[in-house]
């Protein structure tokens, strides 16, 4: 039985959740979890709480025993000699000459605090996780025990959520500004386009008959459109989801029977260059289509978007940590 499973197994007799057993430790609950499933090993001051809190030896725990009490297994009649070698002390039988079953003897651990940098007596100390490599790309995240004087951890946790307070503030107003900036552009440039091609068209002077008033007004409706339709797909809106699923709007061409011979190959070719063509004026005419359906939703969804977006902090923002 590994060390997880018997912290698991100890832990379920004693009818302890790792949520529990992770406050009596001052460790997180995921640290417990990890314990049980082998993915990472308690230091010796965990180790030490542990047999305390399960009411255990430490023999037990490390495997080099099967008596669960904390009463130690070697008798003082057979100890004559000890010779110290790092953390293991060998006990001699003193008639054999024999080893006998070797006892681990724990030492009194230093630890550094992580956060003040000095040494951190036992009664103070403290655990947490600390992410060493970030996961992604199918790996997962590595973690390691940190330690930590009580207060030092409380002062690192309130730094870090201020730390984290003020990027989320900072990212924040940067996708703010990105979305105002990028759809006034493009609003602008809708409207200048749209004024300069009705001013020198003749056809639309002469449908309305010369009325600036009417250009100027139905320049700035198209203005409005492209502004809020940029600015709603940059919020990450329903708006985004309506744009792409109408741009890829298509017909889907039926298959092609023709006889193995010159004539057969020409007109199969031909209706194949036909077919391309025809593709390419459908894709253009679901973009218009995606560009003017999705623009007419966007002046009506405009003041919602932007009350949502100062809500939640733009935090839906295609922009937010870019």
């Amino acid at each position: 039985m590994t060390l997880g499973e018997k912290i698991k197994q100890l832990r379920t007799e004693k009818a302890i959740t790792q949520k529990a057993l992770a406050d009596q430790m001052y460790v997180s609950f995921q640290t417990i979890s990890k314990w049980e499933n082998d993915e990472n090993e308690p230091d010796v001051t965990a180790l030490k709480q542990l047999a305390s809190i399960f009411d255990c030896s430490l023999d037990y725990l490390l495997g080099n025993s099967e008596n669960k009490n904390n009463e130690s297994t070697t008798s003082s009649d057979d100890i004559s000699n000890a010779s110290k070698e790092g953390d293991t002390t060998i006990i001699v039988n003193q008639a054999s000459q024999q080893p006998v079953q070797p006892q681990i003897i724990i030492q009194k651990a230093e630890h550094v605090c992580e956060y003040c940098k000095k040494s951190i007596p036992e009664e103070e100390l403290v655990t947490q996780s600390v992410k060493v490599k970030s996961g992604g790309r199918g790996h997962r995240a590595v973690y390691r025990e940190g330690y930590y004087h009580k207060d030092c951890l409380a002062k690192y946790n309130e730094a870090k959520a201020a730390h984290e307070k003020a990027l989320r503030k900072s990212e924040t107003s940067r996708a703010r500004r990105l979305s105002w900036i990028w759809s006034s552009v493009a609003g602008i440039l809708a409207l200048v386009i749209s004024m300069v091609v009705m001013f020198v068209n003749p056809d639309v002077n002469e449908l309305v008959s010369g009325n600036v008033g009417f250009i100027i007004l139905y320049s700035f409706i198209i203005g409005y459109g492209i502004f809020s339709m940029i600015y709603c797909i940059l919020a990450g809106s329903y708006i985004a989801d309506v744009f792409i699923w109408c741009s890829k709007l298509s017909i889907k061409f039926p298959g092609l029977i023709f006889r193995f011979d010159l004539d057969g190959i020409v007109w199969v070719i031909c209706m194949k260059i036909l077919f391309w063509i025809l593709g390419i004026i459908i894709g253009i005419l679901a973009f218009i289509f995606a560009v003017v359906f999705s623009a007419t939703l966007s002046c009506i969804s405009f003041p919602f978007v932007v009350i949502a977006n100062h809500r939640n902090g733009y935090s839906d923002s295609l922009l937010y940590n870019l």
